[in-house]
């Protein structure tokens, strides 16, 4: 499960499960690579896309969410 608590000393609520972590990137090239900038996004997107199972159902969420 790529799911998981962002902080591992919290309370573990849905909100902090379904984010990802994040990895740690010392240098702005770092940070500038898809499995740092990826998950950021992951974490933006609302909780009910997350929870969607099938792909074409979170492809057309995904497009609405971003092109309104």
């Amino acid at each position: 499960n790529i799911f998981h608590s962002a902080r591992e000393n919290e309370i573990s609520t849905r909100s902090l499960y379904f984010k990802l972590q994040q990895p740690f990137r010392k240098t702005k090239s770092g940070q500038n690579t898809i499995s740092y900038l990826g998950s950021g996004e992951c974490n933006k997107l609302p909780s009910f896309m997350k929870k969607l199972t099938n792909v074409n159902p979170f492809q057309h969420k995904l497009k609405d969410y971003y092109l309104e």
